[in-house]
């Protein structure tokens, strides 16, 4: 169990679908130029350890909240729509989304108040559209 394990089983569970090769680790450029396609971004966070007295001493295989930014990027604001849409639908369906990390048991994905404001915005440089969304899952010993 690390913290790339969990993020590759996060990153496992968004590229599906359409999304299947198109969640990035980075925006996407060539050269200085935005790169004009469809795709989301994934971006990791420092896992939150979290145990329930407050004089534990935290490690590695305490229970962790795990916080991920996802930014969906599109050629227009019906392409963006549509893969927050499957993003959303990958990630917190009905009934949740239990990620599988080895030695651990993760409780559903849940879709929280963005760190940014969750607008939709636009790159006039790049002409592509996008928006900002949060997601976490608790993460705890097997």
């Amino acid at each position: 169990m690390t913290l790339a394990d969990h993020y590759e089983a996060f990153k496992a569970q968004l590229a599906r679908g359409i999304l299947a090769n198109k969640v990035s680790d980075v925006v996407r450029y060539n050269g200085d130029t935005a790169v004009r396609d469809n795709y989301a971004v994934l971006y990791p966070g420092a896992p939150k350890r979290e145990d329930d007295r407050f004089t534990v001493i935290n490690s590695v295989l305490s229970d962790s909240l795990f916080r991920y930014d996802v930014r969906y990027v599109g050629t227009s604001v019906a392409a963006v729509l549509l893969w927050q849409q499957r993003g959303q639908e990958n990630l917190i369906p009905e009934g949740g989304v239990h990620l599988s990390v080895q030695g651990r048991r993760c409780e559903p994905i849940r879709l929280v108040d963005p760190v940014e404001e969750g607008a939709y915005e636009h790159d006039r440089d790049a002409n592509l559209f996008f928006v900002d969304e949060t997601y976490e899952f608790m993460s705890r010993r097997a």
